[in-house]
């Protein structure tokens, strides 16, 4: 049975392929779920129309995803500095800092 996949399925195919799966699975599972119709030449024309109004609204979204990437890039930097690696862990550089400056201060006393 030769079917038009309208969304990807797991080790079958993407959307759009046109592929051949044995009857029962695409009569008893890709029909009824909505992922697959049958190849004809209605079909193939109603897929096309579909694929393109799928198209725009992806395009759609992908520039309104570019324009806040846009707005965020501008808010945000690239990269964060990262304290030093012996620095890292949360107030452990502090505490030893001050733990020296003490044992310095004590000696020069």
């Amino acid at each position: 049975m030769k079917i038009i996949l309208r969304a990807d399925v797991e080790n079958l195919g993407r959307l759009g392929d046109v592929v051949t799966v044995k009857a029962g699975y695409g009569r008893n599972y890709l029909l009824p779920q909505g992922l697959a119709m049958l190849v004809t030449p209605g079909n193939i024309k109603a897929f096309e129309l579909e694929r393109k109004k799928l198209q725009a609204r992806m395009d759609a979204l992908r520039a309104a995803a570019d324009e806040l990437a846009g707005k965020l890039g501008e808010t945000f930097p690239d990269r964060l500095s990262l304290p030093q690696q012996g620095a890292f862990q949360l107030g452990y550089y502090h505490q030893t800092q001050a733990r020296y400056t003490k044992k310095e201060e004590a000696e020069h006393v």
